[in-house]
């Protein structure tokens, strides 16, 4: 009796396991489809980027800097963010850039 308990309880965890697995998975990419991006800045950065979580959280956090303009913390994360979405543009632009010249390099 008892080693009836056991499998089946290992056959229930394994189960929900594997039905939690498949729902963030199926959650990511409902997620990343459905994603509509606010700021006109978020949508030229996806032009540039593609869509990637970077750019979804920089509309995020632009989102939120234009609802609280005096939030020193959410100024802050602001910028910090902003920071590398500058550096992944310019090493998008030097990467075309040196595929436009025929030089293709690691960024």
């Amino acid at each position: 009796m008892e080693k009836k308990r056991a499998i089946s309880n290992t056959e229930e965890e394994s189960s929900t396991q594997e039905s939690s697995a498949k729902r963030k998975n199926t959650l990511s990419t409902d997620s990343e489809a459905t994603v509509q991006l606010l700021s006109k800045t978020a949508k030229a950065i996806e032009q540039v980027l593609g869509t990637c979580e970077e750019v979804v959280k920089y509309d995020k956090l632009k989102q939120n800097v234009t609802k609280n303009p005096k939030s020193r913390y959410h100024v802050e994360q602001y910028k910090t963010h902003l920071t590398n979405i500058q550096m992944l543009t310019l090493k998008k632009y030097k990467q075309l850039c040196n595929d436009l010249k025929g030089n293709p390099q690691d960024a």
